[in-house]
């Protein structure tokens, strides 16, 4: 027996009752719960050319193989007596996201996917889906919470990248010394600076779009940090110089 979220009535669901009391029907295993790598970098494709690619939408759910597609069988008017399969969309993603959204725990603001808003009356709150798909719905949550941080990151990397190609700029337009081989070294040194962080900036843009399985393999999982020293001390440098 379960309640329905838009009449509040009582009903019956047989496909919820035997996978609740046979729980091993539902393939509840750990490495099924989880998002597979497929999985992931489904999603995170998907998310990527959305108009809003850090906002879960009602197909995510399904993409990231929380809901399953709905399969009708229908008689061939072609061929009398035989059977044809017909894919229709998930119906329940709708509902999920609508669940999630009236507790917070998906908005349209960051920040987008926030976990610490399941609590114990989760199952509760997406009743209309089994308990193995609400065990992979919460794995879905985790792991977008995830990539929304690291994506946070690079947003703030970009940011001081930005800031410090600006300063540059700026210390470039102070006058020069009047002897042009200082003057020129300095301009070389700058040149080379500037270069070294737009090298910077054109890694994070294309570490923004890598897909999970890809940055695995690439050994670039970890949250972001500047690539390399001189990058480091040209921001340092800078800087300082800025402000004094």
């Amino acid at each position: 027996m379960f309640r329905k979220e838009n009449s509040g009535k009582i009903s019956f669901s047989w496909n919820r009752l035997v996978l609740n009391t046979f729980p091993n029907s539902s393939n509840d295993s750990k490495d099924d719960v989880e998002l597979s790598t497929k999985e992931q970098d489904d999603l995170f494709r998907f998310q990527i050319v959305q108009p809003e690619p850090r906002i879960l939408n009602s197909q995510s759910f399904f993409i990231g193989g929380v809901v399953g597609m709905v399969i009708t069988f229908l008689l061939s008017r072609l061929n009398p007596g035989n059977w044809c399969r017909k894919a229709e969309s998930p119906a329940q993603s709708p509902k999920i996201l609508s669940s999630l959204q009236k507790v917070s725990i998906v908005n349209a603001i960051a920040p987008f996917v926030d976990t610490t808003k399941i609590t114990r009356n989760f199952p509760n709150q997406v009743a209309s889906i089994s308990v193995h798909r609400q065990r992979k719905l919460v794995a879905l949550l985790f792991f977008w919470e995830e990539e929304l941080t690291r994506w946070r990151f690079l947003d703030e990397e970009e940011e001081e990248i930005k800031r410090v190609l600006k300063e540059t700029e700026e210390v470039g337009n102070i006058a020069r010394p009047r002897n042009k081989s200082a003057d020129w070294n300095a301009r070389s040194e700058e040149s080379m600076d500037r270069e070294a962080l737009k090298i910077a900036l054109s890694k994070i843009i294309a570490r923004r779009v890598m897909p999970p399985a890809l940055r695995r393999h690439e050994g670039a999982g970890e949250l972001p940090v500047y690539g390399d020293q001189h990058t480091l001390s040209v921001i340092g440098g800078v800087g300082s110089s800025g402000r004094s």
